[in-house]
């Protein structure tokens, strides 16, 4: 988590000291792009870490899952890095990491021109 998420984290209860945390060590996040991590609900033995222009460091965690299925901009930057050669290139992804399929789990059903003409 980022150290400002661990500094709020402090004052809510979440560790042994009141307002107290201990920053065990530090990295960017671009150092963790490309790795394989284990998502414990995932179908998946594994994912991997992918890059997000939208994440900020000072909001929430610093840290999220992306849900391409039901975010819209979760979905977009997962297409653009899997057609897109050059977005993928400064971050050295190789097209196989994305080679897991967007499974649905919203469907909305929409009405045929007869059954709106008759409404």
């Amino acid at each position: 988590m980022s150290e400002h998420s661990a500094r709020n984290l402090s004052y809510q209860d979440c560790f042994e000291t009141f307002g107290v945390y201990e920053v065990l060590f530090k990295l960017k996040g671009s150092e963790l792009i490309g790795t394989a991590v284990i998502a414990p609900l995932s179908v998946y033995e594994y994912v991997y870490v992918m890059p997000m222009l939208t994440i900020k460091m000072d909001k929430g965690t610093g840290i999220v899952t992306s849900v391409p299925s039901d975010s819209p901009d979760d979905y977009i930057n997962y297409k653009e890095l899997k057609e897109k050669d050059f977005y993928r290139k400064p971050y050295n992804i190789e097209v196989d990491m994305l080679d897991r399929e967007i499974i649905d789990i919203i469907s909305i059903k929409v009405p045929d021109e007869t059954t709106r003409s008759a409404e």
